[in-house]
């Protein structure tokens, strides 16, 4: 029997590291001003990027034949401190009785214990083997003059080692902290839990990785300044014939017909150029289901485990938008994408994202979710299966909801009921408890019940059900697909004789049912509930945002009798487009048009004289910039030119990664009192009536101390106002003012990352010269009062873009500007 003494040590470790943290926020709460709290804007937790992640795994060769040691360690800037959170874990083997014994991170001589005794496999953590299942996690605070770490365990049991003893010795690997002056780690290893993932469809987000059991779920982020591209996989083991597989689309190159068997590491690219690229990982079958009948709690599907870049590289959010609502489908193997392909072997059969629920999803632009089962039934006919009245709507504990609601939800079932024998009745009873359960989630959006595609089973039945409840739609699928039973198996796959769509059949019937639901939920005229901006100068080339319902493709933007250009329908309920000159200054309707019909707003929009110089900044090149008014041109306090442009890391212009908005790298240097050493500052001069400025920001995403992007009004380097988007422990925005040798700022923290699509302004009152700051977090088309104001007068007034804080040491974010705004009278 273990004594109690290790026990103790463990909390005694766990106590001195709960007052470190108590101690480090209450130094934290004294530093910040007061906060203004905003509720956030999705479930996940929004934690600071790492300075660096590292990662060690054990030898793996000798006596050492244990389920491989993983031990990883994230750095992260806390003030005159390294804050080190470690975590321990086995991966790669299968047997049940392996641990290590005393995980550790060693710094400056000092080990500091992950946990102090054995840390072991899950399903045998027990005081005879392991003390506690892994992974284990502990958190720690080293000094910064510390050069490098140590991550290793001082031992380990095997089942080579039969005796309960301990197996074959120390282990260890040295990495070297973020402040040496050495080189950066040869590569990053980033968390499936990083924020910078974007999670699409049904996910388990934990510690230990990223999960899901459907086809078609996705996960979404960017990479940039990497040559390396290796996503870390979990099977649980299974066989590579039964486990998950992926699809990886790098930037708009077409998805490969086949996945990759995930297990372990897999190398997608080693020579990846070092512009910005869009990375979409899709899960693309699921055949563990029949290696891992319990999948709903034993894991099976999908788990991601980290991403891993070049050690210079930057991993991004994403910064393309995703539709506003999702389209989910419930069902069996048809949603789920099985037997796409005439294949026998399981891990070529199955693809989940050519379905006619991706299809149809995409066609209306709504993000679609595939809850497909292969062999589920309405009754709980097969083990670790549960039936959708049960499990519906089928949310993980820890999955983080992105998007607001469903616009539509498609049932398809009937084929396996009836080779399972289900009664009429009993048919019946079922799917009217799913469509109940789904009334408790979604009171009123339509729902869609379909014919089979091969068959009619249950057909009075479906009818009958949708007969009793109101916005409920029977769907007949009749003649939609040319009948494999015939021996035509264009639409069907041949491999089961003319029951499962083949890919061709997928997309035919996604065309189809696109066409249903759009008259349903696109059947009323579009409305029109806000226009942003109100007003615009006479020449017309005003971006004006629309926000309302019911928008579709092919709808037209009247402003009085001219049509707008540039029309971009961004979903259902949100477009873009370019308002038309004008001749007359006076208000204008302005009108939406589409094929169910029209709506106007009575003067939803003013022209006038007094305009805004609306500057798109997709430059394709220096001189483009510097010739439409731009300049790299600081002023000092004494008058002299100081010139900001780096030539190391210059400003990019590009057409393909970042096409429409030019890239700031964010790096070190500021305009704080007697810094004055910004970099890549742009400058262009004010109109002298000036009365609003605007920058929208299509992506910046922080992640080490006061890195920052901001705009201001500027007279020289110690005269200048400002607002800022930036990071300090945590994700705040910053309204600051500086006049000679005093500076003062507004600070306001927010609980959720602004990294994409958000923009800051700046409003002056000529008669009192007095200057208000806001901010927005949708690009522009509504903008939110920051608190307090700033008296000052600003001689020869220039607009300024300023980007800097960037810690030494610490990776360069990219910033990139989309547009800037001008208001003034003067402005024709």
């Amino acid at each position: 029997m273990k004594t109690g003494l290790a026990h103790a040590g463990q909390r005694n470790l766990q106590l001195k590291l709960l007052f470190r943290r108590v101690a480090l926020l209450l130094l934290l709460a004294l530093s910040l001003s007061a906060p203004l709290e905003w509720g956030p804007l999705s479930t996940r937790a929004q934690t600071p990027a790492p300075v660096a992640s590292f990662e060690w795994r054990s030898s793996a060769t000798g006596p050492n034949t244990f389920d491989e040691a993983i031990i990883t360690a994230s750095v992260y800037d806390a003030s005159d401190q390294w804050q080190i959170v470690a975590q321990a874990t086995l991966g790669g083997g299968s047997d049940d009785d392996d641990y290590v014994y005393r995980p550790y991170v060693s710094a400056g001589g000092v080990r500091n214990y992950i946990f102090d005794g054995k840390a072991g496999n899950p399903n045998r953590a027990d005081s005879a083997r392991a003390e506690v299942a892994v992974p284990v996690q502990a958190t720690f605070l080293i000094s910064k003059s510390v050069a490098a770490i140590r991550l290793g365990y001082e031992n380990y049991f095997d089942r080579s080692h039969p005796a309960e003893t301990l197996g074959g010795g120390e282990e260890s690997g040295d990495f070297k902290l973020g402040g040496d002056p050495s080189p950066a780690p040869s590569q990053k290893v980033i968390p499936a839990s990083d924020q910078r993932f974007r999670y699409v469809g049904l996910w388990d987000i934990t510690s230990a990785g990223a999960r899901s059991i459907f086809t078609s779920a996705r996960i979404e982020f960017e990479i940039e300044a990497t040559s390396l591209l290796k996503l870390r996989f979990n099977a649980l083991g299974a066989p590579a014939d039964k486990a998950a597989q992926i699809k990886v689309q790098i930037d708009d190159a077409p998805l490969p017909d086949l996945g990759i068997p995930v297990s372990g590491e897999i190398t997608v690219s080693t020579s990846l150029s070092p512009a910005r690229h869009r990375i979409v990982i899709w899960q693309r079958n699921n055949p563990s289901v029949s290696f891992i009948p319990d999948r709903w709690s034993n894991g099976g599907g999908l788990i991601f485990t980290a991403a891993v870049i070049s050690g210079a590289g930057t991993l991004l959010a994403p910064s393309w938008p995703r539709p506003d609502f999702e389209i989910q489908f419930i069902g069996d193997s048809r949603i789920e994408g099985d037997l796409v392909y005439n294949s026998s072997l399981s891990q070529n059969r199955m693809d989940g994202t050519v379905t006619f629920a991706i299809g149809t999803g995409d066609i209306l632009n709504l993000q679609p979710v595939s809850i497909g089962v292969s062999g589920q039934t309405l009754v709980n006919v097969r083990a670790g299966v549960p039936p959708p009245p049960q499990e519906w709507p089928f949310k993980f504990k820890n999955h983080p909801r992105q998007f607001p609601s469903a616009r539509a939800v498609v049932i398809l079932y009937g084929h396996n009921d009836r080779n399972n024998n289900l009664s009429p009745a009993t048919f019946k009873a079922n799917l009217q408890a799913l469509v109940d359960a789904i009334r408790k989630n979604y009171s009123t959006v339509p729902i869609f019940i379909l014919r089979d595609f091969s068959n009619s089973f249950y057909l009075t039945e479906k009818q009958a059900v949708v007969s009793a409840n109101k916005n409920c739609y029977y769907v007949d699928t009749s003649g939609w697909l040319l009948s494999g039973n015939a021996g035509d198996y264009t639409d069907y796959t041949r491999t089961d004789g003319g029951v499962h769509p083949s890919r061709a059949g997928h997309s035919r019937a996604a065309q189809l049912l696109a066409q249903v639901i759009a008259d349903v939920i696109y059947s009323g005229s579009p409305s029109i509930s806000n226009i942003n901006p109100r007003s615009g100068p006479t020449s017309g080339r005003t971006h004006v945002w629309i926000k309302g319902t019911d928008f579709t493709s092919g709808a037209s933007v009247f402003f009085g009798s001219q049509r707008a250009t540039g029309i971009v329908l961004l979903s259902s309920t949100e477009l873009i487009c370019v308002a038309p000159a004008s001749s007359a200054d006076a208000p204008v309707d302005v009108r939406v048009n589409t094929s169910k019909g029209a709506y106007t707003v009575a003067q939803g929009f003013k022209y006038t004289a007094s305009g805004t110089d609306f500057i798109d900044m997709g430059y394709t090149n220096r001189a483009a910039l510097i010739n439409d008014g731009w300049s790299f041109n600081a002023v000092t306090a004494s008058g002299k030119i100081r010139a900001t442009e780096d030539a190391a890391e210059p400003v990019q212009f590009s057409a393909s990664s970042h096409p429409g908005r030019l890239r700031i790298p964010v790096q070190e240097g500021s305009l704080e009192l007697s810094d004055n050493n910004s970099r890549n500052t742009l400058f262009r001069d004010l109109p002298s009536d000036w009365t609003s400025i605007r920058m929208k920001v299509n992506a910046f995403d922080p992640g080490a101390r006061t890195q920052a992007i901001g705009l201001a009004v500027y007279q020289d380097d110690d005269h200048y106002i400002g607002v800022m988007r930036y990071f300090s422990y945590d994700q705040r925005l910053r309204f600051e003012y500086e006049s000679g040798s005093a500076h003062s700022s507004i600070s306001i923290k927010t609980d959720f990352r602004i990294s994409s699509n958000f923009a800051l302004r700046l409003d002056r009152s000529p008669a009192t010269q007095t200057y208000t700051a806001y901010y927005s977090i949708d690009g522009g088309v509504s903008y939110t009062k920051m608190s307090g104001t700033c008296a000052q007068t600003i001689s020869k007034p220039k607009l300024a873009i300023v980007s800097g804080y960037n810690p030494a040491g610490a990776p360069s974010p990219r910033a990139d500007i989309e547009w800037v705004e001008i208001v003034a009278p003067s402005l024709r």
